[in-house]
């Protein structure tokens, strides 16, 4: 079974949490929210996992990241609501 984690937007409900950093890459007891979220899905035993990354940040969350496990999906556009 795929997962599909959307990780896009710039996580400013957050506050300063993210003021210097992506909210996928926010430190959750030690490491990253997103490895935490990986980790979750691969011990449950599905996959393959899909990160639908966006916002300002995107690429600095996938080089921090990387696994050759990941798809990573970049949306064309970005709505504001």
């Amino acid at each position: 079974m795929d997962v599909v984690i959307p990780a896009a937007g710039r996580g400013s409900r957050l506050g300063e949490l993210t003021a210097d950093r992506p909210k996928g890459l926010v430190d959750v007891a030690g490491r990253p929210l997103l490895t935490r979220v990986f980790e979750t899905a691969v011990d449950a035993g599905v996959g393959p996992l899909v990160v639908v990354r966006g916002g300002p940040d995107r690429r600095a969350v996938r080089r921090r990241l990387r696994d050759e496990n990941i798809t990573w999906i970049a949306p064309q556009r970005h709505y504001q609501q």
